[in-house]
């Protein structure tokens, strides 16, 4: 009998200290949490509390929390907090008419962070191509909003709310999946959603679905909650490029002779000679391929998606391979049609790149092979010299501007 008594006597003792619920006291005037009058500055894992507005607070004031340094939203006086597996806790006092009164965060002992905490969650996957949306069971959004969001990212949107109330939230997502291109892959939303298990009806859950990809400039995020429309957010996207067109100034080494009528020596003759110019400037007109997702597709890092739906985000800071690609183009005068030039850019800043290649130009001679210039005397006048052209090859180097990126950095700002 004795034995079973203090069985029984331990075991109370244990669920005891495993579930404690404490009431603790928000005091506004020394921004202190109470308990029993006196100040708390840390707490136990195995702890419940209930939180309440101390006397001197200003009435009809509301407590906000947080739990590891993320925002959980307003705290509902009708539930405990359970500090399961939680690191830190904050509390912060919300006047009706004032500035919010924000405590010192109470350290919980024996705490881990949450293996899946949200905090570890990149908000944007660029990698990934994933864009994380994260709400309280309120709509408040949860850490900072994704940016840069664009067409082949998909939208994966969390709400953090109670078991119990998982089954109220619905989230529409309006947009358009539709490129230009013949490649194209469906519209359709994932619709592999739900939440994160747990047997506890109180206990938190992460809520999840995913959306898109989608090509529209805008989207609309939109979450009920019993019905009742809770958030509504417009998302930008960014469009993807494959190409644009750039102006550059390059040196070349083609060059380009003209010809004219010299004295020959201290005689009354006269040679042709050549003015030649051996490094000459010209202003050329380019295409730039944004090559890094077909070169993906190639090497198989696509994971069976296409390179034709994929391109580049120009609003994004490129990686060093995307500031990598091969460029064509004509000079800018009524020469075009005999410059060509192909090479590739390096984007060294936004919109600006040095560029370097092969010229492929024609350039003129002397129809007379034999002809020594300036040796060989000559009797008629400018109009009589007789000229050919050949094409020549040539290297140049300069500098090229993307008009498209800063025509969307200008726009956007």
């Amino acid at each position: 009998m004795k034995q079973t008594v203090l069985c029984a006597f331990v075991f109370l003792l244990h669920s005891f200290a495993i579930a404690q619920v404490k009431d603790l006291t928000i005091d506004c005037s020394s921004k202190k949490l109470l308990l029993d009058g006196k100040n708390v500055t840390s707490l136990n894992e195995n702890d419940e509390i209930k939180i309440r507005i101390g006397k001197n607070c200003s009435p009809g004031s509301t407590i906000s929390y947080e739990v590891d340094g993320e925002k959980e939203g307003n705290y509902d006086n009708t539930n405990t907090i359970k500090l399961k597996n939680k690191k830190s806790i904050k509390f912060g006092v919300k006047p009706p008419d004032g500035n919010e009164i924000s405590l010192d965060p109470v350290e919980i002992k024996g705490g881990e962070r949450r293996k899946n905490s949200l905090s570890k969650t990149s908000r944007y996957d660029r990698k990934n191509n994933e864009a994380n949306f994260v709400f309280d069971q309120d709509g408040q959004l949860i850490g900072r909003q994704p940016v840069n969001i664009d067409a082949d990212d998909k939208i994966k949107i969390t709400i953090r709310c109670l078991m119990s109330s998982a089954a109220e939230y619905r989230v529409e997502v309006e947009g358009e999946y539709g490129p230009l291109d013949l490649n194209i892959r469906p519209s359709s939303t994932d619709e592999a959603g739900g939440q994160s298990k747990s047997e506890d009806e109180d206990a938190y859950v992460e809520w999840v679905k995913e959306f898109g990809p989608f090509t529209s400039e805008e989207i609309t995020l939109k979450i009920y909650k019993s019905g009742t429309e809770i958030v509504t957010q417009r998302i930008r996207i960014n469009p993807l490029y494959h190409v644009a067109v750039g102006g550059s100034f390059v040196a070349t080494k083609v060059p380009k002779n003209e010809f004219d009528i010299f004295p020959l020596g201290n005689t009354n003759e006269y040679t042709i000679d050549s003015i030649i110019t051996d490094v000459r400037p010209i202003a050329t007109f380019n295409v730039i391929f944004y090559w890094k997702p077909t070169v993906d597709w190639i090497t198989g890092k696509l994971k069976g998606k296409s390179h034709i739906t994929t391109g580049r985000d120009i609003l994004k800071e490129p990686t060093f391979w995307e500031r990598l690609n091969p460029t064509f183009g004509v000079s800018i005068d009524k020469g075009w049609r005999e410059n060509f030039f192909a090479g590739g850019i390096f984007e060294f800043a936004r919109g600006g790149s040095i560029s370097a290649g092969w010229h492929y130009g024609r350039v003129q001679r002397l129809a007379d092979k034999n002809f020594e210039l300036g040796v060989t005397p000559f009797s008629g006048s400018k109009s009589d010299i007789k000229l050919a052209e050949y094409w020549q090859w040539g290297t140049y180097f300069g500098i090229t501007l993307d008009t498209r990126i800063f025509n969307s950095i200008f726009n956007r700002n």
